[in-house]
C-alpha cells in the first residue's frame, strides 16, 4: 500500500480568514474578543474569550506612540483614515458582535468573521436602503465645518437644527448622511471591548480647556503619532482616529427620536426624520442622572441599539454616562467645554426638539458606500 507524504503547515494567526494549500482552502477559526460587566457600580469590565489575558491599552500623547493589544486584531487593525470627496473619514470594516444579558450582567463580544448567534456591526448591516450589507462604512474624522465637511483647520458649524444639518450633509453627495445611532454604537462597541470600561473619561479626556468656542479648530490630532490619545497641547482627544468623539463640542445624533418614554430608531438613512419612520425600541428611563442599566431591544435587527433603562444620582454608575431627559424629541451626544458632566462616550441629552439650536452643538458626517 502506498502512503502519501503528509506536509504540515502552520496556519497564521491574526485576521487571515483562510490560506491556499494544495488548491484547497484551509480555514482558520474565528477570533472572539469580549468583555463582561457585572451590572454593579463599577464601570470596569472583565476581559473574556481570546482577549481574556490582554493588557490594558496605553494612549499616545502628541508625538508619543501608545500601544494596544488590539492593534493586531481585526477589525481594529484595519481601521484607517481615508479621504472621500475632500472629506477626511475614518474607515471601519465590517465585524460581528453579540450582546448577552442575564439579570444585571451584560456581556459584549466581537468576532472577526461570521459566528452563529452573532450579528453584523450596526453601520454595516442591511439598512433596508437597497444596498444590503456593507463591507466598509465611514465616520467623519472631524466635526462638521461651515460647509458641513469633515476637514482639518476649521471651526465647527453650530447654531443649527438637527434637520438643517441632516439636509446639508446629505447634499454633500450620494452616500453622505448625518451620523446616526448605528454609527454611535459601532464606535462604542469597539471602544468597550478594547478598553473594558464604561468610563471613557478615565481613558480619554482633554487636559486643557479651550478658553472660548472661537478657539476651537478641527485637526489638532492630525499630527499625533498614534491613533488614540491626547493632542500635544492637551485640548483634543481622538479614539481610533476620530477626533473629539466626546470632547469640546456636542453633536446631533440622527436615526433616533423620542415620544415621551418611547424610544424609536431608524436604520435606513434615506428615511431619517424626527417623529416618524422609526421602529419602537422600547421604553427608556425618564429620569435624569448617570446611566445605571441598559435594555437590549428585542426588535429584530436592532439588538445593538441599547436603551437607557435606569439612572442614578451618583457618578459611580458607569461614570460618564450622564443622561438627561425632559420633553425633548431628539438626541445630542459628545462633549461640551462648559460642563464636566457633558462629556463621555455614553453621555446623552434628550431635552431638545427638532427646532432647537445651540452654539455648542454641531454635526458629524458618515459615509455609507
Amino acid at each position: 500500500m502506498d502512503f502519501k507524504k503528509i506536509n504540515y503547515i502552520t496556519i497564521p494567526e491574526g485576521n487571515v480568514k483562510n490560506v491556499q494549500f494544495g488548491g484547497a482552502k484551509v480555514f482558520q477559526r474565528a477570533h472572539i474578543y469580549g468583555v463582561n460587566w457585572d451590572g454593579g457600580t463599577a464601570a470596569t469590565m472583565t476581559r473574556t474569550d481570546d482577549s481574556a489575558s490582554f493588557a490594558s491599552p496605553v494612549i499616545g500623547t502628541g508625538t508619543t506612540v501608545g500601544s494596544s493589544p488590539f492593534d493586531s486584531c481585526y477589525p481594529w487593525s484595519d481601521i484607517q483614515v481615508k479621504t472621500i470627496n475632500s472629506n477626511v473619514m475614518v474607515e471601519i470594516p465590517k465585524f460581528w458582535y453579540k450582546w448577552t444579558k442575564s439579570g444585571s450582567t451584560m456581556k459584549l463580544q466581537i468576532a472577526d468573521r461570521p459566528v452563529p448567534g452573532f450579528s453584523i456591526s450596526p453601520m454595516h448591516a442591511d439598512r433596508g436602503d437597497g444596498v444590503g450589507e456593507r463591507d466598509l462604512a465611514y465616520i467623519g474624522r472631524y466635526k462638521c465645518n461651515t460647509s458641513y465637511k469633515s476637514q482639518a483647520g476649521y471651526a465647527p458649524k453650530a447654531s443649527i437644527t438637527i434637520a438643517t444639518a441632516r439636509t446639508a450633509i446629505k447634499n454633500l453627495g450620494t452616500g453622505f448622511y448625518q451620523h446616526d445611532y448605528a454609527a454611535f454604537w459601532t464606535l462604542r462597541i469597539l471602544f468597550l471591548v478594547e478598553w473594558a470600561t464604561w468610563d471613557g473619561q478615565s481613558v480619554l479626556v482633554n487636559t486643557s480647556n479651550h478658553d472660548a468656542i472661537s478657539d476651537y479648530r478641527t485637526g489638532k490630532v492630525a499630527s499625533m503619532a498614534y491613533h488614540t490619545g491626547i493632542s500635544a497641547d492637551g485640548y483634543n482627544v481622538q479614539y481610533r482616529y476620530v477626533e473629539d468623539p466626546w470632547e469640546n463640542f456636542l453633536e446631533w445624533l440622527d436615526g433616533i427620536y423620542f415620544s415621551g418614554a418611547n424610544m424609536y430608531c431608524i436604520k435606513n438613512p434615506k428615511n431619517f426624520a424626527t417623529g416618524s419612520n422609526g421602529t419602537l425600541l422600547g421604553t427608556r428611563s425618564t429620569g435624569t442622572g448617570y446611566i445605571k442599566s441598559w435594555t437590549i431591544p428585542t426588535a429584530s435587527g436592532y439588538e445593538w441599539a441599547l436603551v437607557p433603562a435606569s439612572v442614578a444620582d451618583s457618578e459611580s454608575y458607569t461614570m460618564d454616562g450622564y443622561y438627561y431627559t425632559s420633553d425633548g424629541t431628539v438626541a445630542y451626544i459628545g462633549g461640551a467645554r462648559t460642563s464636566w458632566e457633558l462629556h463621555g462616550p455614553f453621555f446623552m441629552y434628550t431635552d431638545f426638539t427638532a427646532s432647537s439650536t445651540s452654539t455648542l452643538i454641531t454635526g458629524r458626517i458618515m459615509y455609507l458606500p
